[in-house]
């Protein structure tokens, strides 16, 4: 990536696997539509929902989010059990339309500036991949094992 191209705004897929936690999407798409961004250009940002549920429990949630959420939104029904398939079947449609992805679980939520700080790395550094800490917040303490 040359010096201009790390200027453009990047277009981004956010992807979501999820399963049988609507109240934990809805959560993290909250999270979502808070992102904000200073580091750099504003960048094109979608977000891709897999439903890993074969009674589609997502669904609702998504459809009731495209009325508020800022990010474009693809809700994609995979049936076939595992996170793996879920996450790919989120990948599939989210690779025919942007330059970045980036993934989160159903169960987590953002901070404000989370993809900001993520695209502002790989501007600086010119990495194909960039990570960042997971920190746990749990709803109740956690069993001491």
């Amino acid at each position: 990536m040359g010096e201009h191209a790390s200027r453009l705004p990047a277009s981004v897929a956010i992807c979501i696997a999820t399963f049988q936690r609507p109240d934990g999407l809805r959560t993290l798409l909250r999270s979502l539509d808070a992102l904000v961004f200073e580091a750099g250009p504003t960048p094109e940002v979608s977000v891709f929902v897999a439903d890993n549920d074969p009674a589609e429990s997502a669904r609702p949630v998504c459809d009731d989010a495209r009325t508020w959420l800022r990010h474009p939104l693809v809700y994609v029904a995979e049936p076939t059990p595992g996170v793996a398939n879920a996450r790919n079947a989120s990948l599939a449609p989210a690779l025919e339309r942007v330059e970045w992805v980036a993934f989160v679980d159903d169960d987590e939520t953002v901070a404000p500036h989370w993809l900001d700080a993520l695209l502002a790395t790989q501007r600086a550094t010119d990495a194909d991949a960039v990570t960042g800490p997971v920190l746990p917040r749990f709803e109740a303490p956690p069993p001491t094992w």
